[in-house]
């Protein structure tokens, strides 16, 4: 396991506009579900995260999770960090749309609902195909 001791390093300036980038389970922090279960450094991680991005105030939050094929997966992490940190007014989860992530490409949600899901209304998708979906 990797732990980012540095938090701070999670927030940045993207053209003159405070941004937070959050690598795949750090949406995770903003789940209240997460909240109950978590205990000793994990909840205190979590406390000290939220309390920087209160701070940070940043106005765009950058997810990249490893895949996504599901449209539900994120959406705690994504409604907590919004009603957390009411800085935020543009958000964007990125990564990858995979056949492997799922059982022989099925089970998974349509890749427009996905993307619908991952972001607000203010953001544009740009989608590279690696294969065909």
């Amino acid at each position: 396991m990797l732990r980012i001791v540095d938090l701070k390093s999670h927030f940045l300036d993207l053209g003159g506009e405070p941004a937070m980038v959050l690598g795949c389970h750090d949406l995770t922090i903003f789940n209240p579900r997460s909240d109950a279960r978590a205990k000793g450094w994990r909840a205190r991680l979590k406390r000290k995260f939220k309390q920087l991005a209160k701070r940070r105030a940043p106005e765009i939050a950058l997810h990249h999770p490893h895949t996504t094929v599901k449209k539900q997966t994120w959406s705690h992490g994504w409604s907590g960090l919004l009603k957390e940190v009411k800085s935020v007014r543009s958000y964007l989860g990125t990564g990858c749309y995979s056949f492997r992530d799922s059982k022989n490409g099925t089970n998974r949600d349509p890749l427009n609902d996905i993307l619908a899901a991952t972001k607000s209304r203010d953001v544009v998708d740009i989608v590279v195909s690696m294969a065909r979906i």
